[in-house]
């Protein structure tokens, strides 16, 4: 349950992007956008590549406060 809730925040976190984009690969190959700007020249790809990703941000007393 801590990791589901650590990939929610951090995805929501994410969306608050302002300038250009972000692209997140999941670990499930699942490709989404983030930012208001889609075809920005201003971009970022994020690929996780396992979930122990989201087990070290819930692990992470830093990340998650940053992320609540």
């Amino acid at each position: 349950m801590h990791t589901y809730l650590a990939k929610v925040r951090f995805l929501n976190t994410l969306s608050l992007i302002q300038s250009g984009n972000v692209t997140v690969i999941d670990e499930n190959n699942e490709e989404t956008i983030f930012g208001s700007e889609k075809d920005s020249q201003l971009k970022s790809k994020l690929i996780i590549n396992d979930s122990y990703f989201w087990i070290r941000i819930a692990s992470s007393r830093e990340m998650v406060g940053h992320l609540i």
